[in-house]
């Protein structure tokens, strides 16, 4: 029992860390920061290990509100 639930963990793990990887963020961020500031934001993300999220607030490049409405599941699958 233990193995399969460190296996699980270890699975679900390596699939966070993928879902969480900068780059889906920042193509989100793209048509509202630019290129030039999304990819900065996006290597400093992989440096420091700090959330493109915390990052663009702790910059103050978009305001919370304006950030939770960009990266909205919906709005992310949607063209605009």
């Amino acid at each position: 029992m233990y193995r399969r639930n460190h296996s699980e963990c270890r699975e679900v793990s390596e699939l966070r860390s993928k879902l969480d990887w900068p780059g889906h963020r920042v193509t989100a961020l793209n048509p509202y920061l630019g290129y030039e500031t999304s990819s900065a934001l996006a290597k400093e993300a992989l440096e420091t290990h700090i959330g493109i999220y915390e990052l663009v607030l702790k910059k103050q490049l978009l305001t919370k509100e304006a950030l939770d409405e960009i990266l909205k599941p919906e709005n992310m699958l949607s063209p605009r």
